[in-house]
């Protein structure tokens, strides 16, 4: 089914972001209070449901009711994403070494995992086939994960590194006129050898 209140809840989050008027640590509802409920609920809501609608009846309603429970969670999440990214005084942090450099090569991790995927399985599938399917697929998973990095950081040292480079020497002018807008690109400094 699909969950359509889902996208309509991450339009409207995105709007209200990009239209606030004060920070997002000024607000109630980033609050430290409000982080750990709606922290609590998220991890109910996957580790111990189950115990919890045993418990009590307004868990059933707050995690198993069609919509309800799914616009909740859809909410949760949207609150979680802007929490974690905008919140400095969120009580988790994602602003670390690791996660920095995966999201310098992050454009490289989306363009050319199908491709090492694929490569995987043309040129080692028999050898593959041959383990057990822990093993198999914890083989698989972690030359996956080897393989889209160090493609990956090659691409961005390469190429994405050398074409951002490159684009620090040209600029868009914006030229406008009464009938029309034209935009022309110009060069601002030769191109250093590169």
């Amino acid at each position: 089914m699909l969950k359509f209140e889902s996208l309509a809840v991450g339009g409207l989050t995105a709007y209200i972001i990009y239209h606030r008027k004060k920070k997002i640590e000024d607000t109630i509802l980033f609050s430290k209070l409000i982080q750990i409920i709606i922290f609590l609920f998220l991890i109910g809501k996957f580790f111990i449901s189950k115990f919890l609608i045993q418990s009590l009846f307004f868990f059933e309603f707050l995690y198993n009711s069609n919509i309800f429970s799914h616009m909740i969670l859809s909410c949760s999440f949207a609150w979680l994403i802007i929490n974690i990214s905008l919140n400095r005084k969120s009580i988790i942090s994602l602003d670390n070494r690791v996660f920095n450099f995966l999201g310098e090569i992050s454009y490289g991790i989306y363009m050319y995992h199908m491709l090492i995927i694929f490569g995987i399985i043309v040129l080692l599938k028999d050898y593959i086939a041959t383990m057990s399917g822990l093993s198999s697929t914890a083989f698989f998973y972690l030359l996956l994960t080897t393989g889209v990095i160090l493609v990956s950081t090659i691409s961005k040292r390469i190429f994405e590194d050398y074409f951002l480079r490159l684009k620090k020497n040209f600029r868009i002018i914006q030229h406008t006129t009464k009938d029309h807008e034209t935009y022309e690109i110009k060069e601002i400094n030769e191109p250093k050898g590169y």
